[in-house]
């Protein structure tokens, strides 16, 4: 008995932020990926400038060489070619603040949005796709990321650290590793404000 007493007396206890033993079982709520959009036919959408990565590109290119300031959003076009305004840019993140919300609550919202999965990459871009059509004027997913790579920093410092944000489930204790408990603070990163030049 003294034996077993010492053996029980020895676990290690629980890791901040775990719960106790009853809810440290793997999730059985998923992350709902949405269905992937059909890419649209660059023909079809002749006054869009920025189709390839590539044209934004060399489109900054350009405008440096001219002393000229880039907005950071301004490869986001409607489909006549026009940017589109900041109210529009409003919704845009918006639903960008849901989607990262939604990572988040799965444990899928990465520490950065360079270091992300492809899960995360995935869901976040046929959520911007379903919802604007300015995320398909392109070819492949490189509008979506771009924007959430000047945008996700924002979120990470305004919601992430706010601590309102709950979790869908406790990761289990073997595998806390792969948990944000020990997120660094998301002020390290600069956000978009600071990043603009």
């Amino acid at each position: 008995m003294s034996r077993a007493m010492s053996r029980r007396n020895s676990r290690p206890s629980p890791m901040p932020g775990a719960l106790a033993s009853e809810h440290n079982r793997p999730p059985t709520e998923t992350l709902n990926m949405p269905g992937a959009t059909e890419d649209l036919d660059q023909d079809d959408y002749p006054d869009v400038p920025y189709w390839h990565e590539s044209d934004w590109t060399k489109h900054c290119n350009r405008q440096r060489d001219r002393g000229q300031t880039i907005s950071k959003l301004s490869f986001l076009t409607n489909k006549g070619g026009s940017p589109v305004s900041e109210s529009r840019i409003k919704e845009f993140m918006a639903t960008a603040k849901e989607a990262w919300n939604e990572l988040y609550r799965h444990h899928h919202d990465p520490i950065t949005w360079m270091k992300k999965a492809s899960t995360a990459s995935t869901y976040f871009a046929r959520e911007m796709k379903i919802k604007f059509p300015e995320f398909a004027y392109c070819e492949g997913n490189w509008k979506a990321e771009k924007f959430a790579i000047v945008k996700y920093p924002d979120w990470c410092r305004d919601s992430r650290e706010g601590g309102q944000l709950v979790r869908a489930y406790t990761v289990p204790h073997s595998h806390l590793h792969t948990t944000h408990f020990l997120l660094p603070r998301c002020s390290a990163f600069p956000s978009s404000s600071q990043t603009q030049g």
